[in-house]
C-alpha cells in the first residue's frame, strides 16, 4: 500500500470536482493510476451516493477501480484558511481529506491494513489528530498503524 501526505499542496482549485481532478493528476504523474478520467469518475460516483464527510473538517473520499495500480491512502491538508467551498454539510468546511483508492484486485494484506486503519481512525483522539494534528503527528498515525 502506498501512503502519501500532501501538506498544503499548491492546488489552486477550491471546488470538489476540481480538487479531485488535481488529486488524480498528481497520482497519474506518480504512476499510481492508469487513467485520470476513470479514477475521477469512480470518486465522483461514490461522492454522488452519499457524503464522505466524517468530521467537522475532514472527508474520506474513496473509490475502487481497475484504473488504480495499487492501494493508496492519501492524506491532504490544504493551506491555512483554504477550504473546498462546495464540499460542505451542515456548515462544515472541509480542508483535510483521507483519500482511499483501491484497485479491483486488492491484496488481502492491503485490505486488512485499511480495515485496521479505519478502526484506529474511529477512536475519537485519533480522529481529532487527523482533524487538527501537525504533519509529523499525521505521518506517525499513517505509518505506525497497519505496518
Amino acid at each position: 500500500m502506498k501512503k502519501i501526505i500532501l501538506w498544503e499542496p499548491t492546488f489552486i482549485n477550491t471546488k470538489k470536482k476540481e480538487l479531485i481532478n488535481d488529486v488524480v493528476d498528481y497520482l497519474l504523474k506518480k504512476n499510481l493510476i492508469y487513467s485520470c478520467d476513470e479514477v475521477a469518475k469512480a470518486i465522483n460516483y461514490r461522492e454522488s451516493l452519499n457524503s464522505t464527510i466524517i468530521a467537522h473538517n475532514l472527508a474520506a473520499p474513496h473509490a475502487k477501480s481497475g484504473a488504480i495500480r495499487q492501494t493508496i491512502l492519501l492524506f491532504i491538508k490544504l493551506k491555512e484558511g483554504e477550504f473546498v467551498t462546495d464540499w460542505t454539510e451542515n456548515d462544515k468546511s472541509i480542508d483535510r481529506f483521507i483519500f482511499t483508492l483501491i484497485p479491483e484486485k486488492c491484496s488481502l494484506n492491503d485490505l486488512q491494513a485499511l480495515k485496521n486503519f479505519y478502526i484506529h481512525l474511529s477512536k475519537n483522539n485519533v480522529m481529532q489528530l487527523f482533524c487538527r494534528g501537525k504533519k509529523d503527528e499525521i505521518r506517525k498515525l499513517l505509518w505506525d498503524e497497519g505496518d
